[in-house]
């Protein structure tokens, strides 16, 4: 027990509330925002933790994993990037998969956050992946059929089934 709730607890350090008690928070592109009836959150690690962390806070904390996607929602409207920059407001690593966990979310009914904002980011950024090497297209292919399944989920038949054949290969 002793080391499951100190693990656990690890699980929840990052991301961070970033948000002050007005709802005010410094966005990835430096400009003040106003996270209303939410707390906002950032210090993403997606690539390590889009797989072991997330799903685990959609059992444990959906109140909290809500918040996380209204606030991933935010960094793809700021201009997210799939690496931290200099202009992050609290110490980021990597943001790639972000849509798994976005899609992880709905599928388990935790859809409080507008996806429907932020669709033609995601299909942007899915359009962009690399499929260069072997890992990259496996990479790629994962996304893409995250964006498939959320395409449905929006139905958007075109789009479900092109991202569908395009993970396909």
């Amino acid at each position: 027990m002793k080391l499951f709730y100190t693990h656990y607890y690890h699980s929840m350090l990052s991301p961070s509330n970033i948000s002050i008690p007005s709802g005010n928070y410094r966005g990835s592109d430096s400009l003040l925002y106003n996270a209303k009836d939410y707390n906002h959150y950032f210090g993403w690690s997606m690539w390590d933790n889009f797989r072991t962390e997330f799903p685990l806070l959609t059992i444990t904390e959906p109140e909290v994993m809500n918040d996380i996607c209204r606030s991933l929602c935010d960094l793809y409207r700021e201009g997210k990037v799939q690496m931290g920059t200099r202009t992050e407001p609290f110490p980021t690593a990597r943001t790639e998969h972000s849509i798994v966990v976005l899609l992880d979310c709905l599928a388990k009914g935790i859809n409080r956050f507008d996806v429907a904002s932020v669709y033609p980011l995601l299909v942007r950024e899915t359009e962009a992946n690399p499929w260069t090497t072997p890992d990259k297209k496996l990479e790629s292919a994962y996304d893409c059929w995250a964006m498939s399944r959320i395409a449905s989920l929006s139905n958007k038949t075109e789009d479900a089934d092109r991202f569908m054949a395009k993970a396909a290969g």
